[in-house]
């Protein structure tokens, strides 16, 4: 009775209509071209979402009807995160509170960096469009939403590349400073742990041989990734996917090491020629706890038989 009466109001209900269409936002993006992820800068996700939507003390419940409907699908209309969910859009930020340490400190990291160096940065996670009041450098406006206009960065790198050479950082806060400094080659990939049958590239000299391809990306389930890859030298591939424990990686079949990239992304050392990479999320965890849960509904059945033969 305590909890309904402290929780009652506080999960605001709307009409199922709010989610039925497309908006015209999503529609823009998806007409745009560029395939890749929205990004909203804090101050502005906080000034739209709070100073707009959010109001707590009545959740807008004193609007009736159509007032009410359309207050709400301007929120959707914003596509404030995670709603562009809703339209297969994918974000490179969050309005969930349990963020991965490292993705977090990048994001703060991003807010107060350099415009330049924050939309280079945003581009190599494979962000499109950029969500601001504010023009970014040097982007195309591609959609005016009620609060906020959508921008095409400029800057934008695909989600998956292979680089030829590595740079190799002693700490994760030298690997922060490499990421956002303003000398660094975003065709290059910054990696704390170098596989040992891997040889590193990190000489400005050598020269910076390209894959002849682009990865391409397989049909896949949400917990897996299928890639195929041709190297002409030895190299990386990497993944701008934030780096997770319990996601484990297999080349040509191989289990294969998964290195942090990018402070808080991902990468596979490889060999030069062509290869398929499949990366499936696995946490020990999971494992753990089918185990556990098994032997708990086998002690269940066993305990059952057990007491119907003494009934009888």
């Amino acid at each position: 009775a305590d909890l309904i009466q402290a929780g009652y109001g506080l999960n605001p209900a709307v009409d199922a209509a709010l989610y039925a269409h497309s908006t015209e936002t999503g529609t823009a993006i998806a007409a745009d071209g560029p395939h890749g992820r929205l990004y909203y800068s804090a101050e502005s996700r906080e000034e739209i979402l709070f100073g707009r939507y959010l109001d707590f003390e009545d959740y807008h419940s004193h609007l009736r009807g159509t007032e009410r409907l359309e207050t709400w699908w301007g929120l959707r209309e914003d596509l404030i995160p995670d709603l562009a969910m809703v339209e297969r859009l994918p974000s490179a930020n969050t309005f969930e509170p349990l963020v991965q340490a490292r993705y977090r400190h990048l994001l703060e990291a991003l807010d107060r960096a350099d415009p330049q160096i924050a939309q280079r940065t945003l581009g190599l996670m494979n962000v499109a469009y950029l969500f601001d009041p504010n023009p970014p450098p040097a982007a195309d406006l591609v959609h005016r939403a009620p609060s906020v206009a959508v921008y095409r960065n400029p800057d934008l790198r695909p989600r998956a590349y292979v680089a030829d050479r590595a740079l190799v950082a002693d700490s994760p806060e030298h690997a922060l400073s490499l990421l956002l400094s303003p000398t660094f080659d975003p065709t290059t990939v910054i990696v704390e742990d170098q596989p040992a049958h891997q040889p590193l590239l990190d000489d400005p000299r050598s020269p910076n041989l390209q894959s002849p391809n682009p990865p391409i990306f397989l049909p896949s389930s949400p917990n897996q990734a299928t890639i195929q890859v041709t190297l002409a030298q030895p190299g990386y591939l990497v993944l701008m996917d934030a780096f997770y424990p319990g996601w484990r990686a297999t080349v040509d079949g191989q289990a294969a090491d998964i290195v942090r990239a990018h402070y808080a992304f991902r990468a596979i050392a490889l060999e030069a020629g062509a290869h398929e990479v499949v990366l499936r999320y696995r946490p020990r965890s999971l494992i753990a706890g089918t185990i556990v849960s098994g032997a708990a509904l086998i002690a269940v059945a066993l305990a059952l038989v057990l007491s119907s033969w003494r009934k009888e």
